[in-house]
């Protein structure tokens, strides 16, 4: 089974990253489980993600990609996710701790400006597995 993506509700006026701010971003919510068949809420275009561990408060990762919604599905490892990536580790730490991690995503309006706002995240934070994909 993999994760079904629904796409988000359209995001406010002014909601795209380019102002390097926190606005924009969404509420946090949990990390869907594909054995149960949970849905993902995430841009189907350029944007920028966030884990984090809800019951340490840990930060986990950051990344960016030009389809978050797709994306998703490659933090997982096989059955539920592509082995496309080099990420062993992040893949099950992931599916490890599913119960307790949650998301959030920022829709940006090019890879650039999502680009700018994964830097201005590791700037500002530490995470667990460094900086996602792509810098």
């Amino acid at each position: 089974m993999t994760l079904r993506i629904l796409p988000p509700s359209p995001p406010p006026a002014g909601a795209f990253a380019d102002s390097g701010s926190d606005s924009g971003w969404t509420g946090w919510r949990a990390f869907p489980d594909p054995r149960a068949g949970g849905f993902v809420h995430a841009p189907i275009g350029h944007g920028v993600y966030e884990l984090r561990n809800r019951a340490t408060g840990e930060r986990i990762l950051v990344g960016r990609s030009s389809n978050v919604a797709s994306h998703f599905s490659t933090l997982l490892p096989p059955p539920f996710g592509p082995a496309t990536r080099r990420m062993g580790a992040t893949r099950a730490y992931i599916l490890r701790h599913l119960g307790d991690l949650s998301y959030r995503t920022r829709a940006c309006a090019s890879e650039t400006a999502a680009a700018r706002e994964k830097r201005r995240m590791l700037r500002g934070h530490d995470y667990l597995f460094g900086g996602g994909n792509r810098s």
